[in-house]
Order: C-alpha cells, then structure tokens, then sequence
C-alpha cells in the first residue's frame, strides 16, 4: 500500500541540483513536469474509461476487482518511473531550487514531491468509480433490497480522496517531513554538522519518536474514535479476547474509512498507547465470531512482539546501509551512483523481508485469533468436543482459561468465515495475494489444516522464535561490523 509513495519519497531524498538554470531556461523546463502529469493523466483516463465500461456492463466483484488492480499495477510502475527521470534527467530539482534553497531539506523535498502527490491523486481518481461499485454490491449482499447506483456525487468524491489522503499521504509524509525539519533545526539553526556524531544521535532519536508516537499520528490521520460503550455486547467480547490472549490494549477504536475498505491492525509496542483500530466496513458486516477472530489475529501481534521485530528489521537495514556507505567510499563512486546503489539494494533487501518474513508473522497471528474466539462448546456439551462444559463453579473464569495452541473446528470456521467475508466486503479473490500476507485462500487452509492439531502449532511458534533469535543474532553481528570495519576501511 505505502510501497510505491515510500520508493518516491527515497528519489526525493537522495536528489540534488547539478546546476542553476538561467531564467529564460525556466518555460522549457517546466514541460518536463506538466508533461509527467499529462503521461499519467492519459493513462488514468484510460484506465478509468475501461473501469466505467465495465461497471456499466455488470462485472462480478472479483473480476471488476481484479481490473482495477490491473490498471493500478499499470499506473504504479510508470508513476514511480516517470518521477524518477523527472528527478535524474528532468532537471525538476534544478527549478524547485530556484524556489527552495536545497540546504532546506523539509521544504525542498515537499517540493520536489509535489508532482508525485498530483500522479498520485490521478491513480486514485481513475479507481474511484469501481471502488465505489465494489462496495455497493458488498452492501446489496449484505441485505440491501435493491443494487444502488455507484456513487458519482462531489461530496462522495471529496470522501473518497480525503480517505486517500488521510491513508497514504498523512501517514508518510507528517513523519518524512518531521524528520527533514529536524535535519534543518540540527543542520541550519544549531550548526551541527551532517558527519557528527550528535547530529546523527539528533537525527536517530527523531525517527524512533516518530516510531514509537506512530499510534498518535495514526489516531489523528486516520480519522477514528473510540469505541468506549462498557456494556455494549461486541466490547464486552473484545475484551474477553484480550484476556483470553494475555495482552493489554489501550483503546479500541472505530476507524472511518468512508465505507470504502473492511480492515483491522494494532499500533503501539505496549501501554498507553497500544491501539487497535477496526474499520466501519468490518464492524458493519462481521459476526459477532469473526469480529473475535479478527480482533485476536490483531493481539496476535502483540503477544508475539511482531512490532519490535519490524524495528529489528529496520535497525538491520540502518546498519546494511551504513556499512554500504563504508564500502562505497572506497570504490570513490559518484555520489548520485553511491546514492542509487544504496537506495537499490536496501530496497531489494526490505521487499525480500516483507515478502518473505511478514506472511509467516501473519500465519503465527492466524492461528492466535483462531485460538482467541471464544467457543460455545464450553456451556454447550454437543458443541465442540474440544471445549467441555467447565466442572469449576466459575464457569466464566474457566471458559476463559484457553490453550491457545489448540483451534477447534468452531473456532476454525470463525476464523474462516471472517476471511472470506473480508474478502467479499472488499472485493477481493480469496486467491489475491499482497507482499505481506499469503492470499487468504492458503491462510483459510493452513488455519483449518492445523485444527485439532495442538502439537503443530505449538511447533510453528518455536520455528517463529527461532527466527527471531536468528534476526538479534544477525543485528548484533552487523552493529560489531559497524564499529569494527570503518576504521579498517579508511586506513586501507
């Protein structure tokens, strides 16, 4: 979702004027830049015409679906593309120089994405009719008597555009920009100089704030609320799950997304602020169940410190990029090829993690928020063989005392029906799958293969935990290279 914004975000950073453009130079220049947005323009047109046929004809949800990631998949690449010719040969840097000194990082760089906001914005206009289908006909199954028109009115269009904004731009840019004032702050107003040590210190404690306040700036971008109803039934199940899974939540909050996307995720490495936000979509069509398995795959997370090692995995391709620097600076590259080598390969190695690491990080919080829901089989004898009736006189108590290693097939079905709703309220082919997570046909699978099966998921978490010592071990092992080789380097 952030990928393609983030990689702009990287040109933008590693861009630098190579000369000063004369003033009568400046009319022809600025054709690079309107040429750029007239590219992806055409091609949003396009993808939006092709939208609109084939909402007009009917397609089912999935195959409507299926075009429109089509067609962002078509638009992505040549975004991303095109934004970064526009940087390297396009001379955008030398005219946004004329009106920011470059020595200002944080105005310069927004500046210098400002194009790249504007394609952005076209991409999401073309999708926003079949968007608006996909959800209708969401609603018209959940009940609806009639199919209703897709949406075409100003003010649905406003809504739909400032949950883009609040989704991609607010989430990226407040803290790229954060970071870029407090460079300036260090470098402009307090002197400090870019190879200090406290200007890195400056520089590392702004990016771990901006971390660990992440759930502030999520409750504010994101327009959300709090759920803070105590005797309401669906809150007095979500915090039997958070029980039932030992993990302690700050708030749960309901997430407006406009109607326009059925999703649920945790923020925060522990109290006070660790959040859980559940989207209108979910909360409007879930069982009461799913909700339970959603919620627990949500705690899941945290009980399995999934957010630090996400920070492991950044602080390992801090120390990668560090010790490229190094090697670098002995070959006596170019700057702008150092630069882009750097921005390469951290890439390839931060896609390599998600794609790799992340989808077992969500299967091991799969079968916790199978294992969170709660089963009838423990007042209900026929229900479940797994969950007895408990013979304490606490029944309550007892019912809460789970082995989360173990899913019954009740807490099996509530797990998989949750994902197939997922997928219908969003749209999507069970057999879709993202960078992050396997598609949600083999994660149904795996949940569903595993039940009644308390020896192999006890076994997958010990491989997880594994890999985590292994992931410490690697961090340790590049923090000793990070002080050990650059001296070897400059003497060499």
């Amino acid at each position: 979702m952030y990928l393609p914004l983030l990689i702009g975000l990287l040109i933008a950073l590693a861009a630098a004027p190579a000369f000063t453009p004369l003033p009568a130079d400046i009319p022809l220049l600025l054709t690079e830049p309107i040429g750029f947005l007239l590219l992806v323009a055409m091609v949003g047109f396009f993808a939006w015409r092709r939208i609109c046929h084939h909402c007009e004809i009917g397609d089912e949800a999935q195959s409507l679906q299926r075009r429109s990631d089509a067609y962002g998949k078509l638009l992505g690449p040549i975004i991303i593309g095109g934004f970064a010719l526009l940087i390297i040969v396009g001379h955008w840097a030398e005219l946004a120089a004329m009106v920011v000194s470059p020595e200002i990082w944080s105005l310069y760089r927004l500046l210098l994405i400002l194009p790249l906001l504007l394609a952005f914005c076209i991409r999401w206009t073309a999708s926003y009719l079949s968007r608006r289908c996909l959800v209708n006909l969401a609603n018209y199954r959940h009940g609806l008597e009639a199919l209703p028109p897709a949406a075409r009115s100003v003010r649905d269009y406003a809504s739909y555009m400032a949950f883009h904004l609040r989704l991609n731009v607010l989430t990226l840019i407040l803290p790229f920009f954060f970071i870029l004032l407090i460079h300036d702050l260090a470098f402009l107003a307090l002197g400090m100089q870019e190879d200090a040590f406290n200007f890195q210190l400056v520089l590392f404690g702004s990016i771990l704030i901006i971390y660990l306040a992440s759930p502030l700036l999520l409750r504010f971008a994101w327009k959300t609320r709090r759920m803070v109803n105590a005797d309401d039934p669906l809150g007095r199940r979500l915090r039997a799950v958070a029980r039932r899974t030992g993990v302690r939540v700050s708030g749960t909050f309901r997430w407006d997304t406009a109607g326009l996307m059925g999703n649920a995720c945790l923020t925060g490495f522990g109290l006070p602020w660790r959040y859980v936000f559940i989207s209108d979509l979910l909360l409007e069509h879930l069982l009461p169940p799913q909700l339970e398995a959603v919620y627990g795959h949500e705690l899941g997370h945290a009980r399995h410190h999934h957010l630090p090692v996400f920070l492991l995995a950044a602080v390992i391709v801090v120390l990668v990029f560090f010790l490229l620097e190094q090697f670098l600076l002995v070959l006596l590259l170019p700057v702008w090829l150092a630069t882009g080598v750097q921005i390469l390969l951290v890439l390839i190695y931060w896609t390599l993690l998600l794609a790799v690491l992340s989808p077992f990080l969500e299967r091991q919080s799969d079968l916790l928020g199978a294992a969170s829901v709660q089963c009838p089989g423990h007042r209900d004898p026929y229900a479940c063989p797994v969950h007895k009736p408990a013979a304490s006189r606490d029944e309550k108590a007892a019912a809460e005392q789970v082995d989360l290693s173990h899913i019954c097939p009740f807490q099996g079905w509530a797990f998989a029906s949750a994902m197939e709703r997922l997928a219908e309220i969003n749209g999507m082919s069970l057999d879709r799958r993202n960078m992050r997570h396997f598609s949600l046909r083999r994660r149904i699978d795996y949940v569903l293969s595993v039940t009644d099966q308390p020896d192999v998921v006890a076994a997958y978490h010990g491989r997880m935990r594994l890999l985590k010592l292994l992931m410490l071990l690697l961090a340790l092992v590049l923090a000793a290279l990070a002080f050990i080789l650059p001296p070897i380097l400059q003497s060499i």
